[in-house]
C-alpha cells in the first residue's frame, strides 16, 4: 500500500500481511534505497487468516528526498515474508521563522535575530546587513574644506578655514602640528547640519586684564606646520583635509579625501 500523510520530515508507511493462523509479528524495513537501512519495531499482526492492514509512522527524513520501503512478516515458525518494494518523495519543509520577525528563511538572512530581516533598517558601516541586501549599508560624508592663506617670506596665516556640509551630529576635528601652531586640537560638533568655521582658532582678540585693552592674534604658521581637518560621524565614512606650510611665498599644499568608518585617521578610497 502506498505510503500516507507524508510529510517533509515523516511519513506513515502501510503494508497488508496474513499470518495464515500462526502468531504473527511485521515491521517495515525503509531508506534512502532499495538497501533500506532502518527498520520500525515489530508489532503484532494478529495469528488469523485473513488479510490485515497494517501501518507505522516513521520521522527524521529529510525533505526532498525519495524513500523506499517494504512490510516485512515473521509467523511463529520463523518464516520470513517480504513485501514488495513501494517508494514516495517527501516535499520541501516549509518556512521556518525561528526568531519571530514575521520573515521566514530564506528572505530572512539571519532567522537567529529579529532586528535582521528585508525592511530592518540597516545601520551604515556596521558590518551587519540587517536589512538582508546582500552588504552592509554604506554613508559616505561629503564635507567640504574651504582655505584661503596669507603667505609672507618666513611664515603664513589663515585667512579663511572652514568645513562645509557638515552633517548633524558629526564631529569637526581640527589640529595643528608644527612651529606656531597655537593648540593641538580642536573638537567641534556640530548639532545641525551647517558650515563651521573654523578661522576663529588661528586667528581671535585677546583682551588685556590690566590695560583692558584688546588685542588680535594673527597666528604665524612657520614651515612644515600642517594643519588638519577631519570630519566624522559614527558609522558612516569620514572626510580630511591637510595643508602643509611651505617655505617662501608659496601656498600650502592641501591634499583631502576619506576615511574608514569609525575612524578618525585611517585613509581610504572614497567609496561610490
Amino acid at each position: 500500500s502506498p505510503a500516507t500523510g507524508v510529510v517533509f520530515n515523516g511519513a506513515a508507511l502501510s503494508g497488508s500481511v496474513n499470518p495464515h493462523g500462526t502468531a504473527t509479528k511485521f515491521h517495515f524495513e525503509y531508506g534512502p534505497t532499495t538497501g533500506y537501512g532502518s527498520s520500525t519495531p515489530d508489532a503484532d499482526a494478529g495469528s488469523d487468516a485473513s488479510d490485515h492492514a497494517v501501518s507505522q509512522t516513521i520521522g527524521d527524513l529529510q525533505p526532498n528526498t525519495t524513500y523506499h520501503y517494504r512490510v516485512v512478516a515473521t509467523d511463529g515458525m520463523g518464516f520470513v515474508t517480504k513485501g514488495t518494494d513501494i517508494g514516495f518523495t517527501t516535499p520541501a519543509a516549509p518556512p521556518t521563522d525561528a526568531d519571530k520577525d514575521g520573515v521566514a528563511v530564506p528572505q530572512d538572512c539571519n532567522d537567529n535575530n529579529p532586528a535582521i530581516h528585508p525592511g530592518a533598517i540597516d545601520v551604515p558601516g556596521n558590518g551587519v546587513d540587517e536589512d538582508c541586501s546582500g552588504a552592509d549599508a554604506i554613508v559616505v560624508l561629503s564635507a567640504g574644506f574651504t582655505n584661503k592663506w596669507t603667505v609672507f617670506k618666513t611664515y603664513t596665516t589663515v585667512f579663511t578655514l572652514g568645513a562645509t556640509k557638515v552633517p548633524a551630529g558629526g564631529k569637526v576635528i581640527l589640529t595643528c602640528k608644527g612651529k606656531g601652531c597655537k593648540f593641538k586640537k580642536k573638537t567641534i560638533t556640530a548639532k545641525t547640519a551647517k558650515t563651521v568655521s573654523l578661522t576663529k582658532y588661528f586667528n581671535y582678540k585677546v583682551k588685556s586684564k590690566k590695560t583692558k585693552r584688546t588685542t588680535k592674534v594673527v597666528t604665524r604658521l612657520k614651515a612644515k606646520a600642517v594643519v588638519g581637518i577631519t570630519v566624522v560621524k559614527p558609522n558612516a565614512y569620514g572626510n580630511w583635509f591637510t595643508a602643509t606650510i611651505q617655505k617662501g611665498l608659496h601656498f600650502p599644499k592641501t591634499k583631502q579625501g576619506c576615511l574608514t568608518v569609525n575612524s578618525t585617521s585611517s585613509k581610504v578610497k572614497c567609496p561610490k
